[in-house]
């Protein structure tokens, strides 16, 4: 009976032990249960919030983007300018009465490697008591020393000289064209009693007043 007794104590002592590891083993197993959903939970949230990566498609993250920058082309044409100190004095138009005393001032003479000489004025109004006008192409003529008749007369011109107002100045362009290859010219000057000759070389830059005939 003593041994019965004593067989029956160590079981229920088995019993109890085994129990309580039993109920250790369910609770750390719940435990770790719990911390896989709330790691679960945690990432999905934090895939919610994270910004699209995911690339278009044929892009290349590794290949930069190339800009070709616009060739910046020269110009060729080279121009040769002379300033003057040229000054004459010339009657405006009948155009626009009453006709007064114009100052013409060349200011300069330049010549492109096209052959295009421009003429570079400023016309003065100072003695004009009303709008003044004139047409400059006519006081501006290159001679053809080896041609009598046949001076070159500018093929445009450029300011508003048909309108000027007075005390005031206007500055504008007279144009010509000359072979590529000629390097000195004689412009003519002026009408009538005013008219002058000056010899202009674009490759000494520099000019004189010069006698024809």
């Amino acid at each position: 009976m003593k041994t019965f007794l004593t067989i029956f104590i160590v079981f229920i002592i088995l019993s109890i032990g085994g129990f309580y590891i039993v109920l250790t083993n369910l609770t750390t197993l719940k435990e770790r249960v719990e911390s896989l959903e709330i790691s679960i939970e945690l990432a999905e949230h934090i895939d919610e919030l994270s910004p699209s990566t995911e690339l278009p498609p044929n892009s290349n993250p590794q290949t930069p983007t190339i800009t070709q920058t616009p060739k910046i082309v020269e110009s060729n044409a080279q121009t040769a300018s002379i300033p003057t100190s040229i000054i004459f004095k010339e009657q405006s138009s009948v155009a626009l009465l009453p006709q007064s005393n114009l100052t013409v001032t060349v200011e300069s003479l330049s010549r492109s490697s096209d052959g295009t000489v421009k003429v570079n004025i400023k016309i003065f109004t100072n003695e004009a008591t009303s709008y003044a006008g004139v047409e400059p192409r006519y006081l501006f003529e290159i001679i053809d020393v080896s041609t009598v008749g046949t001076n070159l007369k500018p093929v445009s011109e450029e300011g508003p000289f048909n309108s000027m107002p007075p005390k005031s100045s206007v500055s504008g362009s007279i144009i010509f064209k000359i072979p590529q290859t000629q390097n000195i010219i004689i412009l003519q000057t002026g009408t009538g009693e005013n008219v002058k000759y000056y010899e202009f070389n674009f490759l000494k830059k520099n000019y004189k007043e010069t006698v024809i005939g």
